[in-house]
Order: C-alpha cells, then structure tokens, then sequence
C-alpha cells in the first residue's frame, strides 16, 4: 500500500474517531474554550490538534474561515518540532512564536497539542499559564480518545 493511502487511511480512522466523541461533549468543549478565548484579553483563537495535527476542535473571535491558517501555523510547528528533536534536550513541552502581527504559543499534552493565537502585546508567561484552564478541556478529550479505542 503506498504512503499516500496508508495517510488517507488514517485520516479516515481519525475522522470516525472523532466522530464517535458525543455531540454534547463537544459542545461542552467548545463552549469551555470559547470562554477562555473571551476571558483572556489579547487571544484571537485557540485549537486542539492531535501529535500528527489533525485538527479536534477549536474556538476563535475571527470571522471567516481560517482552515488555511491553522494548516500553516501546524505545519511551521512541525517543522519547528523535527529540528528541536535533534537537540536532544527532552520533551518539548511548551513552545513560543512571535509573528509580525500575532503570536502562537503551542502547549503539548501528551499526544494532543493546544494552540494559542494571540495579540503580539499579550504576555506570553499569561499564555503559558492557560495550561491550567485546559486542561480538565484536554482530559476530557482524551478521555474519548480512550472510550473510542475500547
């Protein structure tokens, strides 16, 4: 089977998995992280991805479609995370980017990854400190993650 396939593959396995999370639940999710992207000034959006960054769900004040946006801080992440690799240093567990216009800060959570997009003027350390807040958000998730794989 090529590479190709087998990735379709995967990602079709992926999408049925997320699928099986309760509509409930997810709403719950996302209304749980629409409250902290409200409450912290400064943040524009937040998303979860798995390591492989399949996109789980995500809450945000901008309008319009943003999917090739969150695609492109993904991938600049992942290149990021191959060379961070190499030094050997550990986990990666918390990792910071500044932008012209915006900054990301990217928390790992064992296999599932927020991402934070914020003002260039907000306090990365205030990002950082939304760990906290996530994650019950971040459990409940792989909690359908492992009700799904039973």
């Amino acid at each position: 089977m090529s590479d190709s396939r087998s990735a379709q593959l995967i990602q079709l396995h992926r999408d049925l998995l997320f699928a099986s999370i309760s509509v409930a639940g997810n709403m719950e999710i996302k209304k749980s992280l629409l409250n902290i992207v409200m409450k912290t000034d400064g943040v524009r959006q937040i998303f979860i991805t798995d390591k492989d960054g399949v996109l789980v769900v995500y809450s945000t004040r901008l309008q319009g479609d943003n999917s090739s946006f969150r695609a492109h801080l993904i991938n600049c992440y992942q290149l990021a995370l191959e060379h961070t690799a190499k030094l050997n240093i550990g986990e990666q567990r918390t990792a910071i980017f500044c932008f012209e216009n915006y900054q990301m800060v990217i928390l790992n959570f064992n296999g599932l990854m927020a991402f934070i997009i914020a003002d260039t003027d907000c306090p990365a350390g205030k990002l950082r400190d939304l760990r906290t807040p996530l994650n019950p958000i971040m459990e409940e998730i792989s909690g359908a993650f492992s009700a799904s794989h039973v």
